[in-house]
């Protein structure tokens, strides 16, 4: 896993979550 994935990853996550 990319640290850049893994960085979109989260931001996707706490923007789905928003």
């Amino acid at each position: 896993m990319r640290l850049e994935e893994t960085s979109l990853t989260q931001t996707s996550l706490l923007f789905d979550t928003s």
